[in-house]
């Protein structure tokens, strides 16, 4: 077995996002997102590496898909009003280096 489906069937077994109202899960959404994406040393998205957390917010993804399929069938429905276009998502300084990684290498 797949591992998303694995975390798919864990989820079915458990649901503790149906309780929440649309609205909120929604903003669900949006804030696991926001965990999941970090700004990488070159300044691009990306995502927290599978061994220093990430692996636990793409199980959390993963549910709330499932939670997406149950409620409004599957993708894209659910997600076709544009709901994450205001997410506050990292912005990405590639080509060039984030300050933020000049700084830290500075003091080391």
């Amino acid at each position: 077995m797949k591992r998303h489906e694995f975390c798919r069937a864990e989820y079915r077994s458990h649901r503790y996002l149906e309780f929440l109202s649309d609205v909120e899960l929604r903003i669900r959404a949006k804030d696991i997102f926001l965990n999941m994406a970090i700004l990488t040393p070159k300044g691009q998205l990306g995502l927290h590496s599978l061994d220093k957390g990430g692996m636990f917010w793409i199980d959390k993804w993963t549910h709330l898909l499932e939670e997406f399929v149950l409620r409004y069938g599957p993708y894209p429905n659910g997600f076709k009003d544009g709901f994450m276009k205001d997410a506050p998502i990292v912005t990405s300084t590639y080509p060039d280096i984030p300050p933020s990684k000049i700084a830290i290498d500075k003091v080391k």
